[in-house]
């Protein structure tokens, strides 16, 4: 399911909210059982995840003096790659958005199923893993 046309939105905000929107039908695509085994409980955390590409949509103009941040979100045995990334200012920043984005995916109930211990946004640069950000702590997961 990997898009090769690409979508050009206006704002970082509109490819967002569509790459949230295209992340939730990959998910539920995968059923009710997503990540669950025959008796109902979760896959072992040592099972190979299953891997899906998402391409994040084009921007018309990008800002080249500040760093590009990738959130890749790694939900369960799924892992969502963002290949575009988006620039932030700072790390603090791209923390910020990471739980913007953590907050979206539960309100939209994308992963209802999954342990949100096992789940989190992966902050990367172009060549390395900066640092994670477990969903639980995004405000109101666990109170959900």
């Amino acid at each position: 399911m990997l898009d090769t046309e690409g979508t050009v939105l206006a704002s970082v905000d509109e490819a967002r909210a569509e790459a949230i929107v295209v992340s939730g039908q990959m998910l539920k695509e995968l059923g009710a059982n997503f990540g669950a085994t025959a008796n109902g409980r979760s896959a072992s955390r040592t099972k190979p995840a299953r891997r899906f590409a998402l391409s994040r949509f084009r921007l018309t103009a990008h800002r080249r003096d500040m760093p590009r941040y990738f959130f890749h979100m790694s939900v369960g045995p799924a892992y969502i790659h963002d290949y575009e990334g988006t620039v932030m200012a700072n790390d603090a920043a791209a923390r910020a958005r990471a739980i913007e984005d953590i907050l979206a995916v539960w309100k939209a109930r994308v992963v209802l199923r999954q342990n949100p211990a096992e789940c989190a946004v992966v902050v990367a640069s172009v060549d390395r893993e900066l640092f994670r950000v477990p969903f639980v702590e995004a405000p109101g997961v666990l109170g959900s």
